[in-house]
């Protein structure tokens, strides 16, 4: 709740430094020193606690003034008061719905299937993070974007298409490439044992691959626009479809039914959330340009596609090679297919470039698409 209180008050270096305090490094350490799942379990309760208690004293301390400016005994106070609860509580409702249906989701999984299964299953769910480490940030960085607009006006729908069609160029590429090296990725990590595991991160990035429709930029879009109640009903629209589906479907085709409901529901309520940006705010998606980012990243899949089949180097080696080979080719077929301009390029350089960890990758990808540029004109 605070996080989101820090979010929505649009500091989002303050909001960063709470993940983090949630996540802390110390159960690996507790695991070590023989606690067992007590270790992990005391690990997330400390972790949450400590995260807690930043962002209240970052609530204190930054945003006193607040109180000052705002008195709740005033109309503007009142009225301010009830936007905030109007557009909070469908956002609260979400989430909860969305804790529910993971709730869920485990207990399907004991009831109709293994724990061998349940183990690949949640093996697979922690590569998903090294999509979810573009895609939540992206989604955090344009609620204030949003916020500021005009939902009607020409900048909006000027920057709703542009941001689906950068997350997209990111996001689909990433889930492409995960799921092509799924099996040398969870062999390298957690062994040969996780036989099931490739498959279920294989289906699972399916849900990622929406985001060139739209997935990772509509919820931000709504909430920043001050229309959550949309949100919650894509939610209601999810949890409606997944628990009938996902109950048949797994009773039958265990852990792989879950994921065919979780891609089903998930392709609805994206579907249902882009029908109502298009009749109520008359905003578009660029499919065209999403179409030739979905061809660039397969187009770049088919020859990574043999290393991971044949894979004539050692498991790491053979990694290292297709990532390279990959994203040479994807960045290259994005250039040839014109999805992006030299402005995009500059702009979305201008983005990440700002981020010390990604600024040598996006220098050397800077430098080569410039280069490539400079052949085709």
């Amino acid at each position: 709740m605070h996080a989101s209180r820090l979010r929505e008050y649009e500091r989002l270096r303050n909001h960063r430094r709470c993940p983090p305090a949630r996540q802390n490094r110390c159960e690996l350490l507790l695991i070590v020193l023989g606690f067992s799942v007590l270790g992990a379990v005391a690990r997330y309760v400390i972790a949450s606690t400590v995260g807690f208690i930043i962002s209240l004293t970052l609530v204190y301390r930054r945003y006193r003034q607040v109180k000052r400016s705002i008195d709740p005994a005033t109309a503007s106070g009142r009225e301010a008061l009830a936007s905030m609860i109007t557009n909070g509580l469908p956002l609260y409702l979400s989430n909860t719905l969305s804790g529910f249906t993971a709730t869920l989701r485990g207990v399907l999984l004991a009831y109709f299937t293994t724990n061998f299964l349940i183990g690949n299953f949640n093996t697979a769910m922690n590569f998903t993070v090294l999509i979810t480490l573009i895609s939540s940030p992206i989604a955090t960085a344009l609620f204030p974007a949003f916020s500021k607009l005009e939902s009607n006006g020409g900048e909006a729908k000027t920057m709703f298409t542009y941001s689906v069609k950068y997350t997209s160029a990111l996001i689909i590429p990433a889930a492409v490439f995960i799921s092509t090296m799924s099996r040398d990725l969870i062999f390298l990590l957690y062994g040969e044992g996780y036989s099931h595991a490739p498959l279920y991160l294989t289906l699972y990035t399916v849900n990622f691959l929406f985001a060139g429709i739209g997935l990772t930029v509509l919820g931000s879009f709504f909430s920043g626009v001050g229309d959550s109640k949309v949100n919650l009903k894509a939610t209601l629209l999810y949890v409606c479809l997944f628990i009938p589906s996902a109950i048949a479907l797994t009773s039958v085709l265990q852990v792989e039914g879950l994921l065919i409901a979780i891609i089903a529901a998930t392709a609805a309520s994206t579907l249902y959330s882009l029908l109502v940006v298009n009749r109520r705010y008359h905003l578009r998606i660029d499919l065209k340009s999403s179409a030739k980012i979905y061809l660039a990243a397969f187009l770049a899949a088919t020859p990574t596609t043999l290393l991971a089949q044949y894979p004539p180097l050692p498991r790491i080696a053979n990694l290292t090679l297709s990532a390279i080979l990959y994203f040479t080719v994807y960045l290259t077929a994005v250039l040839l297919l014109r999805i992006l301009t030299r402005e995009d390029l500059k702009t979305l350089t201008l983005i990440f470039d700002k981020v010390a960890v990604l600024r040598p990758i996006v220098q050397i990808i800077s430098s080569y698409e410039n280069k490539i540029m400079a052949l085709l004109t």
